[in-house]
């Protein structure tokens, strides 16, 4: 640590950008060592402004267990303090390159924090034998400075990062420490006043002249460094001249007091050791290592076992003797592979903090202080310039003025991790401490990262943590206020959801530029019953280019019972038992009353089967599995879902009575819920879905049940160029309250309302009643905002003002719409119609719970239902399964309620409507104005099978339609052959 300079000339508060060389000046290695610590110093500061005081691009130092009690710390870079550090390999705490004079083990103490302190230091070619240049014929060149880094592990009670380091600022500061946060230094609190042994006195021509100052004849940077610090203050020093640099490699005997054998002579007798000087045996601390990995040197420990000789140097032997036994470590070769001996001046023991010492003969004396509530830190050295030409003024001159910091050693911290030790080989990290960064070079047009998370992070249970720390401290209504959270590229083996609640609005989560996979742990499913990623009360999140790996969880839900006086009977409860009996359950994203939530470019792979199982053999396993892309309850206000791909390979051929998927994109309904805690009990309160202000453009659905299934208070919506592919069904959208209506003038014209009853499909049934009776997570399972609810009196008044309500429109709306066209339609029967007795009962009663309007409520009218216009434009849906009897669902099913205005525009605009149905493939019903303009709609072929049906519209534009299969439209006022819209558009039975 020490070398042989003049002076250290560096000061920052002169602001220096460089050293300028002069003509004809003698060059000095002040200069240049300056001009070296001015570019160090910059480029630090430079990289705290860019990364922060600690970070790291890579997940390197990544913490994991090792053997019984060992930490292994993972390879990668760390910036700590400006410095860049790196690691090639993995290494264990145990065997450090960098801290060979440790000590070996560690007691487990079960939970800890770990950090990664750096040490700065000088290496000579003492250490390094490559340094010598043997061409010189002895003198030594150049010295090096280099990074020590060393895994620090201490005990403490805390289990997040910031009490873990708030502790250990308490500790630090006991060791005469302060942490600087902005720049993760260890600063000392000890100082150092210059003053002389004869203060100078004003000439007197009558007296000898005494000037006072330095006395000693000889150009000279002195060094003190503290050896010992004890508990009542006092402490311990060394000094000496030429900075101590006079350092020898030295062999030991096995005597009491060990002979030490140097491994040159000194360069001359002044510098020979003599007895009464004071010298210090040094224990290797760091292994230097060539690229081929030969270790051809070790670095000196800074401090060690202080002796002061009572016998001087034997040249004809080479040898010192030490005064005292050295400890077993320090001639252990195994422990020490190599020992070491700095020759100081003097050692002063037992000095008091505040008093001068003198140095010596010097006429220097020194007074060593600590800051105000600090204490002396160990091994803390200053550096002193004096000359004799000039003996009343110092280098640095700060020196004479006030106490100043050391010059060394100097340090810096980055806190990596705090673990709990479960057993050997065992731990859980509590929270990861490292701060990641994404390079700039892989920063894309999406907008930086505020961190970025990396597989590791999941895999050792700190995402969630990592997240948390990130959107912490932020005011949730400031939007500009925004946290992006960039997954890096890899498989993230989840150990439990994601939960993001209302302090995480305003927040992105994305991947980088590669694939980032959301899959789960093997053995952890049961954790998510409600889903991957999980939102409630989260508004403006983005969760963009995820891929999420749905996994297959049974399903642990409660059976239910009806509410006294609520909408459900027996016959509904039974319904709703057996429909959740053996069900397993997938879902993605579950969000619970977010506003502007968006899911982009996110890919949702959807299984039916256990990880482990092969494509064909996981479709025939008897599992009945209820799979959801994203999952919404409650209000979904501003939603987004764009770009986005939900796949699942088309099932293979199920027995009748074969397991029965349900696997849909998107799918949103109002939510039943329970009065109690204790109990699921249902039927006198829910949560209504709304989807206003929403887009879903550019999906791919594949392979699945629906594509969206929605049967809530629907809003503005626009569904644009979406592609469905392989599916039973496409899109089936359901006003809430045409579920319920009692007035079938509100359902469709007359004769053909069986034409928008969702009761005409198992599958659809299935999917409403399981989506309103899913329960909410426990977290969120009383919402915030929207729940409506009644029971007795209250449900009676209710449906009472509800059947009115519908009357009173009906009429208005018959008043304008005229008599239906009397047309009757028969249904085809096939394996997905005709839901059961029970399954029709469950779905019934449930459906009765929209009576719960919050327009009629008086206790709650907080939530208003939406009215706009919902827009079906530009999308190719294509229904097909691989079943037997290869029949499908509704390419679009569309049902909305009128209202005393008129009630949805509905657009209807270049689509392909296709699908195998022997009933309907495509309707819009209800709407108060309806265009219908330039579709593809695909259907049977034959009387009974409709392609377009479009009816109880109060007014309606229906043309440029090529339509296979009946099309029932509504009719006009007008005389033959324009009393009906079918001569507008192509049809062909």
């Amino acid at each position: 640590m020490a070398t042989d300079v003049t002076r250290l000339s560096f000061d920052r508060a002169r602001a220096y950008r460089g050293v300028v060389l002069q003509q004809g000046r003698v060059s000095l290695e002040a200069e240049a060592n300056e001009q070296r610590t001015i570019d160090t110093e910059e480029q630090r500061a430079q990289v705290i402004d860019i990364v922060g005081p600690t970070g790291t691009p890579d997940d390197g130092y990544a913490v994991s267990a090792g053997t019984g009690f060992e930490l292994t710390i993972g390879p990668g870079t760390m910036y700590v303090g400006g410095w860049r550090v790196e690691l090639d390999e993995k290494v264990g705490d145990y065997h450090q390159p960098d801290w060979l004079d440790r000590g070996r083990g560690w007691r487990e103490t079960g939970r800890e924090h770990v950090a990664l302190v750096v040490q700065e230091t000088d290496v000579t070619a003492v250490e390094d034998p490559a340094l010598h240049e043997v061409a010189l014929g002895g003198p030594d060149g150049a010295g090096r400075t280099r990074l020590l880094q060393r895994i620090v592990r201490t005990e403490t009670d805390a289990s997040t990062c910031a009490g873990a380091m708030a502790a250990d600022r308490r500790r630090w500061l006991r060791q005469g420490l302060r942490h600087d946060p902005e720049t993760a230094a260890l600063l000392s609190d000890s100082r150092l006043l210059v003053t002389w042994d004869a203060e100078p006195v004003p000439p007197n021509p009558c007296e000898p002249t005494s000037t006072g100052g330095y006395l000693g004849a000889e150009n000279q940077l002195l060094r003190v460094q503290l050896t010992r610090v004890g508990r009542d203050g006092r402490f311990d020093l060394l000094w000496g001249y030429d900075d101590a640099s006079f350092l020898y490699r030295v062999t030991p005997d096995a005597g009491a007091n060990p002979v030490l054998t140097l491994d040159r002579s000194p360069v001359d007798d002044f510098h020979r050791p003599r007895a009464g000087q004071a010298v210090q045996v040094l224990r290797a601390t760091a292994q230097l290592e060539s690229t081929d990995g030969k270790v051809e040197g070790y670095v000196a420990a800074l401090g060690g076992e202080v002796g002061v000789l009572t016998a001087p140097y034997d040249p004809d032997l080479k040898t010192v003797t030490f005064p005292a036994p050295l400890p077993a470590d320090y001639t252990d070769p195994d422990e020490t592979p190599q020992l070491y001996l700095r020759v100081w001046e003097e050692q002063i023991t037992g000095a008091e903090p505040g008093q001068p010492i003198a140095l010596g003969t010097t006429g220097v004396q020194v007074t060593i202080t600590a800051n105000a509530g600090g204490e002396l830190h160990l091994d803390d050295f200053w550096c002193i310039g004096v000359r004799p030409s000039t003996p009343t003024a110092v280098y640095p001159a700060r020196l004479l003025r006030t106490p100043q910091p050391p010059d060394g050693p100097r340090q810096w911290v980055a806190p990596l991790a705090v673990i709990e030790w479960r057993g050997r080989n065992e731990l859980d990290v509590l929270e990861d401490c490292r701060n990641p960064f994404q390079p700039l070079t892989e920063l894309d047009d999406s907008g930086c990262c505020t961190i970025e998370v990396r597989p590791s992070h999941a895999a050792d249970g700190t995402l969630q943590a990592r997240i948390d720390r990130a959107v912490a401290g932020r005011r949730v209504d400031e939007r500009g206020d925004r946290v992006t959270v960039c997954f890096a590229p890899g498989r993230y083996e989840l150990q439990r959801p994601l939960i993001l609640t209302e302090r995480h609005s305003n927040l992105t989560l994305r991947n980088g530029n590669e694939a980032a996979v959301l899959t789960v742990r093997e053995g952890r499913e049961e954790a998510f019953g409600h889903g991957m990623v999980i939102l409630a009360d989260a508004d403006n999140v983005t969760i963009a280019g995820l891929e999420f790996e749905l996994p297959q969880i049974p399903a642990v839900l409660a059976r239910v019972s009806g509410t006294t006086g609520g909408v459900l009977d027996r016959e509904a409860v039974r319904g709703i038992n057996a429909e959740q009996a053996n069900r397993w359950v997938s879902i993605g994203v579950r969000t619970i009353n977010c506003a502007v939530l968006a899911v982009r470019d996110c890919l949702f792979r959807f299984t039916v089967g256990p990880q482990q199982t092969d494509r064909e053999d996981a479709q025939t396993m008897p599992r009945n599995v209820f799979g959801v892309g994203v999952f919404s309850a409650g209000g979904a206000w501003g939603f987004e879902l764009t770009d986005n791909r939900f796949l699942h390979d088309p099932t293979v051929p199920l027995a009748e009575e074969g397991p029965f998927h349900l696997l849909v994109g998107y799918l949103l309904t109002q939510t039943a819920l329970s009065r109690s805690k204790g109990s699921v009990s249902l039927g006198a309160a829910r949560l209504p879905g709304i989807l206003d202000d929403a887009i879903i453009a550019g999906n791919e659905f594949r392979g699945l049940s629906a594509a969206v299934a929605v049967a809530a208070d629907i809003g503005d919506l626009r569904i644009w160029d979406n592609v469905v592919r392989d599916c039973y069904g496409g899109l089936w959208l359901l006003d809430a309250a045409a579920l319920v209506s009692d007035d079938r003038r509100l359902s469709a014209a007359g004769g053909i309302a069986q034409l928008s009853a969702p009761t005409s499909d198992a599958v659809l049934v299935r999917l409403l009643v399981l989506g309103m009776v899913y329960p909410l997570p426990s977290f969120a399972e009383t919402p915030s905002r929207g729940v409506v609810s009644a029971e007795g009196e209250t449900l009676a008044q209710l449906r009472k003002a509800s059947a009115e309500r519908d009357r009173l429109i009906a009429d208005r709306f018959e008043a304008r719409l005229g008599k239906d066209d009397g047309v009757t339609v028969t249904m085809v029967a096939g394996r997905h119609t005709a839901p059961s007795k029970q399954l029709l009962a469950a779905y019934r009663g449930l459906t009765e719970l929209n009576r719960l309007d919050p327009r009629l409520a008086a206790r709650d009218a907080s939530v208003d239902a939406p009215s706009g216009s919902i827009a079906v434009q530009r999308n190719t849906i294509d229904c097909a399964t691989a079943d037997d009897d290869g029949r499908t669902g509704f390419a679009l099913l569309l049902t909305t309620t009128p209202t005393e205005e008129g009630g949805a525009a509905v657009t209807a605009t270049g689509n392909r409507f296709a699908s195998r149905s022997t009933f309907l493939t495509a309707a819009v019903s209800g709407a108060g104005a309806a265009s219908v303009t330039g579709n593809v709609v695909v259907g049977a072929r034959g009387e009974r099978q409709i392609g377009l049906a479009v009816l109880a519209t109060t007014s309606a534009a229906v043309t440029g339609n090529v339509v296979i299969g009946r099309a029932v439209l509504p009719a006009r006022n007008l005389p033959a052959p324009f009393e009906s819209w079918n001569p507008f558009n192509e049809i062909t039975l």
